[in-house]
């Protein structure tokens, strides 16, 4: 009863939630069980073969495979939900990689051959770079001077370090109602995914815990959120 009323509020998994529902025809049967061994010692002799095989063998049998059923249905569940996990990280970290080499790869052509990048699309990150490095003194992004060209490809490269860190720390929405039979589909979880990055940024550079929650905040939401809905991309 406490994990219906938990599961109600939404404070427990649907896979707590069967096991608690589990209970209810297992304790059935266990009363059942518990026909044979009344008999034996309040009788004081052992029950027939029959009433043993019915009231007795039969319940510990199902009692047995209603509780392997329910093993394999929940090590499933939470195993396709890592299988998730692992697998966004995965296909984020190669699709962010792939963003960050082609605005790499911009910038260095750039660099090289000044502002004359006609022939390409220029990278949807350097546009979010740019905004955010807007020259409002010289109305003009930072590609339009030599310092700034030069800047730009270390500053993408060290971007790229930050995309990448993310998409290893991504993580997904608990979702404590996701069905027991279907494949997950979760949410990214903003808020935790940004805890985690602001702690493997201050374990694998020197940035201070204040720093490492600032890129984080300010990068975690560049590359996760989904800008056709203003909501946290989904994991596939």
């Amino acid at each position: 009863m406490l994990t219906f009323v938990a599961y109600r509020s939404r404070t427990t998994s649907i896979a707590d939630f069967t096991v608690a529902v589990a209970c209810i025809p297992t304790v059935l049967l266990v009363g059942i069980r518990l026909g044979p061994d009344a008999d034996r010692l309040l009788m004081f002799h052992s029950p027939s073969l029959a009433f043993f095989i019915a009231a007795g063998l039969v319940t510990e049998i199902l009692c047995t495979a209603i509780w392997i059923a329910l093993a394999a249905v929940i090590t499933r569940w939470h195993h396709l939900r890592r299988q998730e996990l692992l697998g966004t990280r995965a296909d984020k970290k190669a699709e962010w990689g792939r963003h960050m080499d082609d605005a790499i790869s911009y910038a260095e052509a750039v660099r090289a051959k000044g502002a004359d990048t006609s022939h390409r699309k220029k990278p949807w990150i350097l546009w979010v770079v740019e905004t955010r490095f807007w020259n409002e003194e010289k109305r003009s992004s930072f590609l339009k001077s030599a310092a700034g060209r030069e800047g730009a490809v270390q500053m993408l490269q060290r971007l790229k370090v930050v995309a990448l860190t993310i998409a290893d720390n991504l993580e997904l929405d608990e979702d404590a109602d996701q069905p027991l039979f279907k494949k997950p589909s979760r949410a990214i979880d903003m808020k935790l995914t940004e805890r985690k990055v602001a702690e493997a940024l201050m374990a694998q550079s020197s940035m201070t815990e204040e720093r490492a929650a600032k890129v984080a905040r300010e990068w975690v939401i560049i590359f996760v959120m989904d800008w056709n809905t203003l909501q946290p991309l989904a994991a596939s």
